[in-house]
Parts: structure tokens; sequence; C-alpha cells
């Protein structure tokens, strides 16, 4: 766990419209343990968060996701698996 808010910490400079460290946070650790190689989860769940935070707003992405979370999580996926799934073979 501190490895994951590490790696979150440190990519600070890397996302251009961030949302607060507390909410990447808890999306990334969502994120990472979503998955069953949590160690090639960290650099995919990195790159789905920056595609969403150039894509949608914090109170956007929150409304979404009350809204209609699952015609909003496959949004997401057509946005960020093109260009995110790269990091998942590393």
């Amino acid at each position: 766990m501190k490895k994951l808010l590490l790696l979150v910490l440190i990519s600070a400079g890397l996302f251009a419209a961030r949302y607060p460290i507390v909410a990447e946070y808890y999306f990334m650790n969502s994120c990472v343990n979503a998955g069953k190689q949590k160690d090639k989860m960290i650099g995919y769940c990195a790159c789905t968060l920056n595609e969403i935070e150039q894509h949608y707003t914090l109170n956007q992405f929150i409304q979404n996701m009350k809204t209609d979370k699952e015609a909003f999580l496959k949004k997401i996926s057509q946005i960020a698996i093109p260009k995110c799934i790269n990091q998942l073979a590393k």
C-alpha cells in the first residue's frame, strides 16, 4: 500500500489536470486491486487515471458514476484501453 501511495505522489508531476491526491489514491487502490497481477496493474491504472483526468473533471467523474455507472465505465474503457493496454505487458 505504501508503494502505491508513493507511486501516486511521485507521478504528481505527470498529470496535467489532476484530481485531489485522496481521490487519486482511492482510484489507484481500487483499480490495482481489481486485477489478478497487481504489479502489472499499477502502470495500467496510472495511465487510465491520467486519461480520465484529461477528459473529465472530478465532479463530472463522480456525477457520471452516480448516474449511469455501467455506461460511464464503458466510455472510460473506450478512452483508456487503447492508450493503456500496453502497460499490462510490462
